[in-house]
């Protein structure tokens, strides 16, 4: 379990940070907050998730939509 200190911060373990960096994006879903690891490029990371996908034809905006709402039901998928 982790707890934030009295300014709000959370420290992760090290060996969170080592596997994981130290960018997250929070991810927040119905009674549950989820910390993912930040892409490295996000702009481009998407623009080849869209191409792969077939959304060529879907603005940025639609796509990084679709992606918000497919994380949140992954996350609550693998959260049972």
């Amino acid at each position: 379990m982790l707890r934030c200190d009295q300014r709000g911060r959370v420290l992760l373990p090290k060996a969170v940070r080592e596997e994981y960096g130290k960018e997250f994006v929070l991810v927040k879903a119905p009674k549950e907050l989820v910390l993912l690891p930040a892409p490295r490029d996000a702009l481009k990371d998407l623009a080849r998730m869209g191409r792969e996908a077939g959304l060529h034809h879907y603005s940025l905006k639609a796509i990084k939509k679709m992606i918000g709402e497919e994380a949140v039901r992954e996350v609550r998928k693998s959260l049972g």
